[in-house]
């Protein structure tokens, strides 16, 4: 197991602008970071808090997630700057309510120097503006939705290393663009998740000369969707794009249904991974799902590390990761981009963080500047920075470290997802 030789790879990347040597931080031996420090006496603990939805909703991303973390605390021996690291743990169900109590809890819980989480982007939505607001860093490994990072309204303490749900709208753009498909219509459902997938796809699509005509909203969970379709028939676009947040078996119900409206049939129909790779859409759907398209990030992850962290997973939790995640039969990978998370913080409050007599101390902003100020860190799931920049699919705001840049088009072919079009070649 070349754990040590892992850890210094994965933790040598981490570039923090106008942050002052160690040597000069130890001199200046005070706090002046005008949102305060989180002090470490000497002999305590080392916090970090993680907000994951371990029971009720999709508690397996939120115990995967959470193993990421403990993983990339093992890795480091379980210290940083002489503390041991603890790991506080907090379950937010996905439910925005309790997204906020867990920020709240937070905030009272002594020597939290940074939180990894949320599981859900409805959660973080709420969750956010309480620790930004208090000069709290957070990051997620597995919040998606394109609004947190929207420039215009990000909270300035929240990062993620997950992927951005708009590169789904940008990339299925492309894909309708190359075939020349020139109109499309939306249903989405009330979700934060839902609503920030379509406002993605309609402004790339617009951007590669598409129309978007017809924008419905379902109900959150809806399970017939005859007045929708019926509502798209009346001027059948090329493309119906649906990116509900709905159990895949109402999904397939939605497909069935389409193909039964004659005026339909000429319409291609999409949606993305996270519930059409579910078991029940296909075996709700039938024979009628094929040709439906679903966009899909590309989880072959390139650094070679990777298969030494998934045996350290194996050993530690004696099962491989569960569940099914973004591409048939692939294993849930968010354990990677929580790793990558847990590793881009403590690089960060190891770069930031000083000794004043027998307290370690942690500057709130200076460690918000340091993450900020990643760049081209080796993680598992690709070489991470969080400055807004420009990558092959286009814009990327600050606070979204992950490159953004490998998605796929799959197609039902057969009874079975075949990929049909990559953004990397």
């Amino acid at each position: 197991m070349r754990w040590k030789a892992i850890l210094l790879v994965l933790a040598v990347s981490v570039v923090t602008l106008g942050v002052p040597s160690a040597g000069t931080r130890a001199a200046l031996a005070k706090c002046t970071d005008p949102l305060g420090c989180v002090e470490i006496p000497k002999g305590s603990t080392l916090r970090i808090a993680t907000i994951f939805s371990l029971t009720e909703t999709i508690p397996e991303v939120g115990i995967d997630s959470f193993r990421g973390v403990e993983l990339a605390v093992q890795f480091r021996g379980g210290t940083l700057l002489g503390r041991t690291i603890e790991i506080a743990s907090f379950d937010e169900s996905c439910d925005p309510s309790k997204g906020v109590e867990a920020a709240e809890q937070i905030l009272i819980t002594p020597r939290v120097a940074g939180v990894v989480g949320t599981t859900c982007s409805g959660s973080a939505f709420e969750a956010a503006p309480v620790l930004s607001g208090a000069g709290m860093s957070m990051i997620s490994p597995s919040n998606t939705n394109p609004g947190l990072t929207d420039p215009s309204v990000r909270e300035p303490f929240y990062f993620r290393t997950s992927y951005n749900d708009r590169f789904h709208g940008s990339t299925l753009a492309t894909f309708a663009g190359s075939l020349s498909l020139g109109s499309a219509n939306t249903i989405d459902d009330d979700s934060g998740h839902s609503d920030g997938v379509k406002n993605a796809f309609i402004e790339s699509f617009d951007g590669v000369g598409g129309a978007t005509s017809l924008r419905i909203e379902a109900r959150s969970f809806e399970d017939d969707f005859v007045d929708e379709l019926g509502a798209v028939a009346v001027s059948p676009p090329d493309l119906l794009f649906f990116p509900l947040l709905s159990p895949s078996e109402n999904l397939g119900t939605l497909v069935a249904q389409a193909r039964d409206v004659s005026a339909l049939d000429g319409t291609r129909l999409a949606g993305i991974a996270d519930f059409l790779f579910e078991s029940g859409f296909l075996s709700t759907a039938g024979e009628d799902a094929e040709g439906v398209l679903a966009t899909s990030p590309d989880f072959e992850f390139a650094n070679p590390d990777y298969e030494d962290v998934l045996d350290a997973y194996v050993e530690q939790y004696g099962e491989p990761p569960t569940g099914t995640c973004c591409l048939p039969g692939q294993p849930l990978r968010w354990h990677a981009f929580s790793f990558d998370a847990t590793n881009v913080l403590l690089n960060a409050i190891e770069a930031v963080a000083f000794v004043d007599g027998n307290k370690l101390l942690i500057p709130r902003t200076a460690l918000r500047d340091a993450i900020l100020g990643t760049s081209n860190y080796t993680g598992l799931v690709g070489n991470l920075t969080c400055e807004s920049r420009e990558e092959a699919l286009g814009s990327v705001a600050a606070g979204d470290c992950n490159p953004n840049d490998a998605f796929l088009v799959l197609e039902v072919q057969e009874g079975e997802f075949v990929p049909i079009f990559s953004t990397t070649e």
